[in-house]
């Protein structure tokens, strides 16, 4: 209908595309969350600010959560190869809609072949049961986790079959604190559970299985 009125060879004005007020700022940003993802972003903004940033925050903070997520994943999907794994699930309390309830917090621990240990993932789910703790696996399994050896926890019954279903070439071992609770438990008086952890601790140190089965009986 425009070139009706204005002819055949009229042509609209392309306006040039302006730069965005942050587009300048990102190689520095960039650095900054590199080195540390969990930068204090108001800190951050002030910072822009001095060299001549002139736009709100909230375009920041969608450009800083965007880069943080690239970041972490390189940090910990993959980046590294982790021997060993040790799960753990916590119950805590936590406000739903108004409610203060029970949510079990299932944490991954992985060891390095420096033998440091980083946290590879937290969820907080409605309990421990099996579906839980197999969605909490999967997700590990899909961040291509390599060179996994053994997999350390307690002897929760969720956790035990959903690492059958996820991990199942990958070996089980009890957990040697939850061991020792969980054998503490049957002390008749509390000065027996000293004796128990002592018993314990010795059967885990000797030099050898002959050793062991020794210190066992």
């Amino acid at each position: 209908m425009v070139r009706k009125y204005r002819g055949d060879d009229y042509q609209p004005k392309v306006r040039p595309v302006r730069p965005r007020l942050l587009d300048s700022f990102k190689p520095g940003i960039d650095r900054i969350l590199e080195k540390k993802p969990l930068f204090n972003l108001t800190v951050l903004a002030e910072r822009l600010r001095s060299k001549g940033y002139k736009g709100g925050m909230s375009i920041l903070r969608e450009y800083a959560a965007s880069k943080r997520e690239q970041v972490l994943i390189k940090a910990f999907l993959g980046f590294e190869t982790y021997a060993f794994l040790y799960f753990d699930g916590t119950f805590e309390k936590v406000q739903r809609k108004g409610i203060v309830e029970d949510a079990a917090v299932l944490t991954a621990f992985g060891i390095n072949s420096e033998g440091k240990r980083r946290v590879l993932g937290v969820s907080v789910a409605v309990s421990e049961a099996k579906v839980h703790w197999r969605s909490f696996l999967e997700n590990l399994s899909a961040r291509r986790l390599k060179g996994l050896k053994l997999i350390i926890s307690d002897a929760h019954a969720g956790l035990k079959k959903a690492r059958q279903a996820v991990f199942p070439s990958v070996p089980l071992q009890r957990c040697r604190f939850h061991l020792q609770q969980n054998a503490q438990a049957f002390a008749q008086r509390l000065d027996q559970r000293k004796e128990i952890a002592s018993s314990l601790r010795r059967i885990f140190q000797a030099p050898d299985q002959n050793e062991a089965t020794r210190q066992l009986k």
